[in-house]
């Protein structure tokens, strides 16, 4: 099974490379869609002064809606880490069950193999038996 063995480890060795992307990926995009609600609400706050208008009804709202939409932005990036995360256990598990499944494939072939051998044997023995009462 050596080659087999390679196979999977080195399957497994890639999905963990490919794991170990993920936090630090949307740990970026995280702090993106952060950076990109305090530039927005900056943006927001300039166009207001420069229009004389402060806190009022129109920026409250703004910034509730604002807010709902970063907490919708950051609960879809958690969702898609929280995907990714299952996709790469789903595949872990996929390349693990093969890995069995060959495996007891194999072994299965093996055994089967060695009845065949001995089945082989014992008429090889039979015709020799045979062979031999015969000259008697």
């Amino acid at each position: 099974f050596p080659s087999h063995d390679k196979s999977r480890v080195s399957a497994l060795s890639n999905l963990d490379a490919e794991r170990s992307t993920i936090q630090p990926t949307f740990y970026y995009k995280r702090n993106a869609t952060a950076a990109n609600r305090q530039q927005t609400a900056r943006n927001f706050a300039e166009l207001l002064a420069s229009r004389g208008l402060t806190i009022s009804g129109e920026n409250v709202s703004a910034n509730i809606a604002s807010n709902m939409a970063y907490q919708g932005n950051i609960g879809a990036l958690n969702t898609a880490e929280a995907n990714a995360f299952t996709d790469i256990e789903r595949r872990r598990s996929g390349v693990n069950n093969a890995y069995e499944s060959d495996k007891q494939a194999l072994e299965a072939n093996i055994a089967a193999q060695a009845i065949q051998n001995d089945i082989e044997e014992m008429r090889r023995q039979q015709e020799m038996q045979r062979q031999n009462e015969q000259m008697a």
